[in-house]
This record gives structure tokens, C-alpha cells and sequence, in this order.
């Protein structure tokens, strides 16, 4: 399997980390340099999932923000895969953003 064929043709997508495990926002660079490289010109939200369990947060939003805005990504958003907080939200927005970039 080659990662290139899992890129081909994208237009955007999510570079999504565990607020749980400050690992995965650390590798959040390592991942957007991968994928970009692939789809120049692509357009990206990142996601900190795992809103739900506020307990075991390891990552403020303040520090994703300033991932994101270090990476020039478009956007930051918290959802829960299991409750399926603002979930519906991050796609909408993609979508919103890529049907936006095919316009021009």
C-alpha cells in the first residue's frame, strides 16, 4: 500500500488529534507535512477529538490553536466521535471550503 494512492485527487481533509494524549497533538506537524506535500493546495481543519471527556484532556485548546495557526490551517474544532459533538460540523465546513476552492 502507498500512501500516494490514499491522497490522489484530494482536495482537503482533517488532520485529527486525541485531546487525550498529547502525543498525537505533538505529531500533528509531522502529519501535515506528509500529506501536504501530497495535495498541494489542499485545504485542512484540525480536529481535537475526544471532547467528552473533559477529565482527561492533556491538550488546551490554546495549544491547538497555535498548531493551527503555525500550520496556517483553516480552521480548529473539538468534537466527540461518541457523542458526535460538532462532528457533523467539521464536514460541513469542509465541504463549504473545498466547494469554494473549485469555484475559483
Amino acid at each position: 500500500f502507498r500512501s500516494e494512492m490514499f491522497y490522489r485527487g484530494a482536495r482537503g481533509g482533517f488532520i485529527t488529534f486525541d485531546l487525550t494524549r498529547r502525543d498525537t497533538l505533538d505529531s500533528v506537524e509531522k502529519w501535515y507535512k506528509e500529506v501536504s506535500k501530497k495535495t498541494q493546495g489542499g485545504k485542512y481543519i484540525l480536529v481535537g477529538n475526544k471532547n467528552d471527556l473533559p477529565g482527561q484532556r492533556q491538550v488546551s485548546t490554546n495549544d491547538a490553536k497555535k498548531i493551527k495557526d503555525k500550520l496556517n490551517l483553516l480552521d480548529y474544532i473539538e468534537t466527540s466521535a461518541l457523542t458526535g459533538d460538532h462532528v457533523a460540523d467539521v464536514f460541513t465546513k469542509l465541504a463549504t471550503l473545498v466547494l469554494e476552492q473549485i469555484k475559483k
